[in-house]
């Protein structure tokens, strides 16, 4: 039961890592855009919500949270090996 929160946690951060405001992934790419893309970008944060709302019901990310739940558990399954290992 453990590694499956491990597994959601994980996931939940790489989805909110995407780029698309309201997310931070959003705050990071336009502290790293140069400031007038920034503003730009900052400007189409208001349809964020709407983007992430059509990307879920279009089932468009269906491959990335695949790609996630795949890498959360080779993560997993590393941290396992390592800790009988060490441990």
């Amino acid at each position: 039961m453990c590694l499956f929160g491990v597994k959601i946690n994980i996931i939940l951060a790489m989805f909110n890592l995407i780029p698309i405001p309201p997310l931070d992934g959003s705050h990071v790419l336009a502290y790293l855009l140069p400031q007038s893309l920034s503003i730009k970008y900052q400007q189409f944060g208001r349809y964020g919500f709407v983007i992430i709302l059509l990307l879920i019901i279009t089932d468009t990310l269906k491959y990335p949270f695949l790609l996630a739940a795949y890498l959360s558990k080779m993560l997993l399954v590393w941290m396992i090996t390592m800790g009988r290992f060490f441990g």
